[in-house]
């Protein structure tokens, strides 16, 4: 059994020896088209956030039950962050024809597990169209929310910055993938094409497939 898993291996390893240039040039093909892709052809995408906190009026104590009633609006306060009514008003605050619609499917509202602090996140084409609609989307929502429940406290804890790189697309991880990619698939052709070749080439060929003891070999020789 030992022999057997010895020369298992040992065949394996011959047939990526055979095919190591195939499986080179097509590992670096497909790596070379997932960076030219990435680079050239896939549009970078920016993200800005907003963090705003939610919490009681000022200059009143805050107990732990108070706590656990906001956690519990938060929600509410997501829920109210993802309205039409919202995003229509954050468009108004930018301006350019910005279609409200298009707004709302672009920006990400979560609320951190265990906290009062909702994250408001929008992404766009370019780093300043991202920090200028997040903006407009955070304060956009604090009036909301404040006109909807005038008890609760809802403030920007962090404004928006603007993005100094895209978060998509991830080029070192398209190279990365690119290149495990042409690796698996180069390896499993070259093993496809050896299991379908058929032609009987060595003694050690002969001696497998055919079941017989060579008896000699012809040596090549340079007739010219």
């Amino acid at each position: 059994m030992e022999d057997e898993k010895e020369l298992d291996l040992r065949e394996l390893f011959n047939i990526i020896k055979k095919r190591i240039w195939m499986i080179i040039v097509v590992t670096l093909l497909t790596t070379l088209i997932a960076a030219v892709v990435s680079v050239f052809f896939i549009s970078p995408t920016y993200e800005s956030s907003v963090c705003i906190i939610v919490g009681k009026q000022d200059g009143k104590e805050i107990t732990s039950q108070d706590i656990t009633m906001y956690q519990n609006l938060m929600q509410t306060y997501q829920n109210i962050a993802s309205t039409n009514k919202v995003a229509q008003a954050a468009s108004g605050k930018v301006g350019g024809n910005l279609d409200a619609k298009d707004l709302l499917k672009r920006t990400k509202v979560t609320a951190k597990t265990g906290t009062m602090i909702l994250n408001i996140a929008v992404d766009s084409n370019t780093a300043a169209q991202a920090y200028k609609e997040v903006q407009a989307y955070a304060d956009s929502f604090v009036a909301r929310a404040t006109e909807l429940i005038p008890e609760g406290n809802v403030k920007i804890m962090d404004n928006a910055e603007l993005p100094v790189s895209p978060v998509k697309p991830n080029v070192k991880l398209n190279i990365a993938i690119g290149f495990l990619a042409g690796l698996i698939v180069s390896a499993g052709i070259a093993f496809i094409l050896e299991f379908m070749n058929n032609t009987i080439v060595t003694k050690e060929d002969v001696e497998k497939y055919l079941g017989i003891s060579v008896i000699g070999i012809i040596p090549e020789n340079d007739l010219e």
